[in-house]
């Protein structure tokens, strides 16, 4: 199981809003600081379920990394298998 932070930056986003009810999605309006990557006026919708995310990347790109490299991304956490 992935362990994440209750509160986390969103560095070059303008705006995001909870969607209302039971919806586990959010409306993020990115900051377009004219860089080239985002496109004005774009809204991406982002799923909050993360056991939803984590079934989905699962069934479609079941990868999981090797030792060496799970320790050079994240020296401090011992080696979790991505899929089972």
């Amino acid at each position: 199981m992935w362990h994440t932070p209750a509160i986390a930056a969103l560095p070059g986003v303008k705006d995001v809003q909870l969607l209302p009810g039971n919806n586990p999605f959010a409306a993020v309006v990115p900051d377009d600081s004219g860089d080239g990557q985002v496109t004005s006026g774009m809204t991406y919708l982002l799923d909050l379920d993360t056991d939803r995310i984590y079934e989905r990347l699962c069934a479609t790109h079941p990868l999981n990394i090797d030792k060496d490299l799970w320790k050079a991304l994240f020296p401090h956490l011992d080696l979790q298998r991505s899929c089972d």
